[in-house]
């Protein structure tokens, strides 16, 4: 495999251009090229209303493999499946469950994926190992019209190197896979910044949230009612269609996860991310004390560099060493907060903040949570500090991707540090800090 990988790293990647509001014998021509090599079976980087996908040939299962190769993805962890339109579907599945057809209906295309039986047509490697197969109809103008002209179903996670944060612009992609692809489609930033929304249809007869997306809890709770598909009342289903608690549950060594995002760690930048349970400017003062002190202990770690050759939290954050604190906070008071914030010799952090627009939906925040990662990690943030969102709508989605990336976080109630095993861990006064669950790229 490691041969194999040198010698994906060896292609030459070619950037293609692609306009999304060019007529539609333009972009054909633009996109002529892209859609030849998915049916040949090379791997094309290309945008969509989520984020860039890294697409592949689904019918092909060394295009497949290859797929897990460039991204460094473990094999166990399926993807989905994208088409052009519903009747492409068809050829993929072994049957549509009662309730698939409508909410494809309804919400294809768009940035919701079903998870449903598999026909034998799907590879097993596409589905990690399972019997079903995730589907979706993306509705960016450029991947529609690619797959279109592809004429092939096409297997895309996102084009990005497996635990990074994932790609909203071409540029994101180009620096993770750039020798690894053939081809990378311009299309422009993408619309939603975060993933689709993944919901089971296979595993029982209630639909379950695997992962919170565009397409919210609320919009599908509402099209269920509005459409009499339920026949229970909502105070049964409601529940089990939010699954809160397996949005967060820890997969155990040997489950398979049954849609990308729940088993490993996802999203993460290459500092360590600090979640402030903060939502107003009154409780940050009760807050900042803990913070201080969970800088100060990262700052005494003494940890050599990594297996990937990157400073760790504990050696960037070393006394001589450059002190930046990146905080993503979405209200416009935020630029006033990094002044409360001193180094543990009494000197201010450096301090870069990126503030997001106000909205109670929670989509300026989702939007620019992955590329605020990049742009941090470009000026070589020794920390990241993310302020949380209401937990509804697009909200659910960012808390869902920051706590897949974040390490610790920091309330006036205390300071807690993740563990693989046991999830979230308080840190008692006075103890070392623990080592957080994921630099080595583990689970969560």
């Amino acid at each position: 495999m490691v041969d194999q990988v040198k010698a994906d790293c060896g292609l030459n990647t070619v950037i293609l251009k692609a306009d999304p509001a060019a007529p539609a014998d333009r972009l054909r021509q633009q996109l002529e090229r892209a859609a030849e090599a998915l049916r040949a079976g090379l791997l094309v980087a290309f945008p969509t209303e989520t984020v860039y996908g890294l697409g592949g040939n689904a019918l092909l299962p060394d295009t497949v493999k290859r797929i897990y190769r460039a991204k460094g993805r473990p094999s166990d962890n399926p993807l989905i499946v994208h088409v052009s339109k519903i009747d492409e579907i068809n050829p993929l599945i072994s049957r549509w469950p009662r309730l698939a057809l409508p909410l494809a209906r309804k919400f294809m295309p768009g940035p919701l994926t079903l998870i449903l039986p598999k026909s034998d047509l799907v590879p097993r490697a596409v589905s990690g190992g399972m019997d079903t197969v995730a589907v979706r109809i993306p509705s960016n103008p450029v991947a529609n019209a690619l797959l279109r002209q592809a004429g092939v179903p096409v297997a895309a996670p996102s084009a990005n190197l497996s635990g990074r944060p994932s790609p909203t612009l071409a540029q994101h992609v180009y620096e993770d896979l750039a020798g690894r692809i053939s081809y990378l489609v311009d299309g422009g930033p993408c619309t939603y910044g975060v993933e689709s929304t993944v919901l089971d249809l296979a595993s029982g007869p209630y639909p379950r949230i695997l992962r919170p997306g565009a397409v919210t809890f609320e919009m599908i709770k509402d099209f269920l009612n509005q459409a009499q598909l339920m026949t229970e009342p909502e105070t049964v289903w409601g529940p089990l269609l939010a699954n809160e608690a397996g949005l967060n549950r820890v997969l155990p060594d040997g489950e398979h996860p049954r849609a990308p995002g729940m088993k490993y760690r996802h999203y993460a930048p290459l500092a360590p991310v600090i979640i402030l349970e903060v939502r107003q400017v009154a409780e940050l003062a009760a807050a900042m004390p803990n913070l201080k002190t969970l800088l100060a202990l990262l700052e005494a770690e003494q940890e050599p560099e990594d297996h990937k050759g990157r400073q760790n939290a504990g050696a960037a954050l070393r006394p001589g060493r450059s002190r930046t604190l990146c905080a993503l906070l979405a209200r416009a008071e935020a630029a006033a907060w990094p002044g409360q914030l001193q180094s543990s010799d009494n000197r201010l952090w450096d301090c870069q903040v990126s503030g997001f627009a106000e909205d109670h939906s929670g989509q300026a925040a989702a939007h620019d949570l992955f590329a605020a990662f990049r742009r941090f990690d470009q000026v070589g943030a020794a920390a990241i500090v993310a302020q949380i969102q209401p937990d509804n709508s697009l909200g659910r989605a960012y808390m869902n991707r920051l706590g897949k990336a974040a390490s610790y976080r920091v309330s006036s109630k205390g300071i807690w540090c993740k563990d693989k095993q046991l999830g979230w861990v308080q840190v008692k006064a006075g103890e070392h800090l623990p080592a957080a669950a994921g630099k080595d790229g583990s689970l969560l």
